[in-house]
């Protein structure tokens, strides 16, 4: 099941790039259409992955998890 909405997760990535592609082409020079839709699946996931770190080292007020910036 997981693997299924995985697969269609990615799909629907690969489509949309493609889509920003060609709109994105007619607009701007190609090269960076190119390099824009490169970046578009780690804005897909590494944002909101950001947003669930923050929100969760807000969130969590055990002493034990935070150790603090110069503790390692």
């Amino acid at each position: 099941m997981l693997a299924r909405m995985l697969r269609i997760g990615v799909g629907l990535e690969a489509v949309a790039a493609i889509a920003l592609v060609t709109v994105l082409g007619a607009w701007m020079v190609p090269p960076l259409a190119v390099a824009l839709i490169l970046m578009f699946p780690i804005a897909v996931h590494g944002i909101p992955l950001a947003i669930e770190f923050i929100t969760g080292a807000v969130v969590d007020r055990r002493p034990v998890a935070r150790l603090g910036r110069l503790r390692c």
